[in-house]
């Protein structure tokens, strides 16, 4: 089977964290400049203090009409550090409102997967216990987002058990035992990935190189072997979004945004010109 570049394209996206530095509003001119760069589908980071306000209902509005005028769309969210771990009921209680009402916010904009960093502990795992009844009857999906060894990651979703939690991949917070980026070789990113099978919900990608993540896509040539990452992702068919989350390369250089969108938004193309016209990938 293959990918082709059409299917690629069709799931291309963009984390706001592309417009990391600046310390701006995410709002209707940065929507128009993603989809002028031919990136459709959005996800708002809202952890970058002033960057998106969840509970600014004008705010909310000026994206979602932002997004039906260009054609975008808005397909998860990755929610802030909040102390899903603390057992005080008032600091409980507290955390839950404000995380339902960041989940209120994401349906309104139609992108209910949340991307969160949660620790794999009792407490947390009680949060989540917790939160998702009162996400029954919405589409609001939570995601963990992984750290070095995915299988943990794998059996924490097991262990949950709902068909509303999964698991986001970050390709660039794994970790082999020899200390390697699995996505970074040629005889372990496929299987590395297949790990997740249907638990897989979302993706964070983006380039490695020089033992760093976060680069735009085939800085400096990059080393993340994309061929076998994607022929993984059609191994378990992947169904979610080709989420870039890479930060511009020059801190507070408008020029640098422009240039980790492009990057991002050639990204397809230049998958067909390593593979062909055709992402090929073998039988397993």
């Amino acid at each position: 089977m293959s990918w082709t570049m059409t299917e690629i394209t069709a799931r291309l996206g963009a984390s706001s964290n592309v417009y990391f530095w600046d310390g701006g509003r995410f709002g209707r001119r940065r929507v128009a400049q993603m989809a002028e760069a031919g990136i459709l589908n959005i996800e708002i980071s809202v952890d970058m203090a002033g960057h998106f306000d969840h509970n600014d209902q004008a705010h909310i509005a000026e994206i979602k009409d932002a997004c039906h005028r260009s054609g975008a769309k808005v397909v998860s969210f990755h929610a802030p550090d909040l102390p899903w771990a603390c057992p005080l009921p008032e600091v409980r209680t507290g955390t839950i409102k404000e995380f339902l009402a960041l989940c209120e916010a994401a349906e309104q904009l139609g992108g209910p997967l949340m991307v969160c960093h949660f620790d794999m502990n009792e407490h947390t795992e009680s949060f989540i216990r917790e939160v998702l009844p009162l996400l029954a009857g919405t589409s609001v999906r939570l995601t963990i987002e992984n750290g070095e060894n995915l299988q943990d990651y794998a059996d924490f979703v097991d262990r949950i058990g709902s068909p509303q939690f999964g698991m986001i991949v970050d390709i660039g917070h794994t970790k082999d035992e020899d200390g390697r980026n699995p996505f970074t070789c040629a005889d372990r990113a496929r299987e590395t990935i297949k790990v997740c099978g249907d638990r897989l919900f979302h993706l964070h990608l983006h380039e490695f190189w020089d033992g760093a993540d976060h680069w735009p896509p085939f800085y400096k040539g990059g080393l993340i072997e994309w061929g076998e990452l994607l022929a993984g992702l059609a191994d378990i068919d992947y169904a979610g979004a080709f989420m870039f989350e890479s930060v511009p390369i020059i801190p507070n250089d408008p020029a640098a945004f422009d240039d980790n969108l492009q990057r991002i938004a050639t990204f397809p193309a230049e998958l067909v010109r390593l593979y062909g016209d055709d992402v090929e990938i073998a039988d397993p």
